[in-house]
């Protein structure tokens, strides 16, 4: 089971008091509240402490206490509390089996090195479409692309902004990933390029449903930390969060508003046989065409389809 650090906070209201996380943990962890009244997470050990900088949600101290050094994570913006919950909790499940208190230090601030870019000002949420259509990227890179070609490659494939080429890239072939209605007859081309190539590749199709909030389904937040958990090399993790700033996502509990059940999802095959408009069709005059297929036409070309 999963830690609750939110529970433990709540019971938490005295000023410079903290309680051990769990005495079988194979890390010294500790939650409380700080001698600035902030929620506060620590790790106790035997260390060499590195310089290490905090954000503007989250600071960052290293100390001693009872001749023991300390690195203590303390949450600055209360705006950030679930998010800070999250980390805590990450940090704790993470290291159970990971961690012991020879090499906990290093677990710990390479953790947070993963989670320092979350941290960070909070921006105008996208629109509802950009929400949808990330969605459906990140979750598509977490139960395809990650377990086909592994963490570094999908990752690496993965186009994130750039509308101008295909969402995703590898080993001669791509994927184009698009979410429509659940009830959609039609799936939309945003420009010649997405489903041009001299390479064969593939159209990928999710079908979503909106849900009321309380519906566990699939919400941005969700599939992005889940995606950060999984990571196991630094880099990866680090490029994946400039992926997310470039794409304008940053961490916000307005995101989890909205939330989907994904009906569907379908893989075409795309080739010199599927129906699509290229650019050998246009005259030199037309820079670009948007344009939609019908759904219900591209049976012949299924490649893989899931329920």
């Amino acid at each position: 089971m999963s830690y609750n650090s939110k529970t433990q906070f709540d019971k938490l209201e005295v000023t410079s008091y903290f309680r051990m996380v769990d005495e079988n943990h194979p890390l010294s962890l500790w939650l409380g509240v700080d001698s600035d009244a902030h929620k506060a997470l620590r790790f106790l050990g035997e260390f060499t402490p590195v310089a290490l900088t905090g954000t503007q949600s989250i600071g960052v101290k290293q100390f001693l206490v009872e001749d023991k050094k300390c690195i203590q994570f303390s949450l600055i913006d209360p705006e950030s509390s679930e998010l800070f919950y999250k980390f805590c909790d990450d940090i704790i499940d993470s290291s159970r089996d990971g961690a012991n208190q020879a090499n906990g230090y290093h677990f710990v601030i390479q953790r947070f090195a993963r989670w320092k870019r979350m941290f960070v000002t909070k921006s105008d949420i996208l629109s509802e479409e950009a929400i949808m259509g990330l969605i459906g990227e990140l979750y598509f890179l977490f139960s395809y692309m990650i377990p086909t070609y592994g963490q570094h490659k999908a990752i690496g494939a993965w186009s994130a902004p750039d509308p101008t080429i295909k969402d995703f890239s590898v080993d001669k072939t791509w994927f184009e990933v698009k979410v429509i209605g659940s009830k959609s007859p039609v799936v939309k081309i945003n420009s010649v390029q997405q489903l041009e190539s001299k390479d064969p590749g593939n159209l990928v199709v999710f079908r979503f449903e909106k849900m009321a909030p309380s519906f566990h389904g699939a919400n941005l937040n969700e599939i992005v930390l889940k995606i950060n958990q999984i990571l196991q090399s630094p880099e990866d993790s680090d490029l994946f969060q400039t992926k997310l700033l470039l794409a304008k996502y940053t961490y916000n509990e307005k995101y989890d508003e909205f939330e989907y059940a994904i009906k569907t999802s379908t893989i075409y095959s795309v080739d010199s046989e599927f129906p699509a408009i290229r650019s050998g069709d246009l005259q030199l005059a037309v820079q670009n065409v948007e344009y939609e297929l019908l759904v219900d036409q591209l049976e012949k070309f299924i490649k893989i389809k899931g329920e």
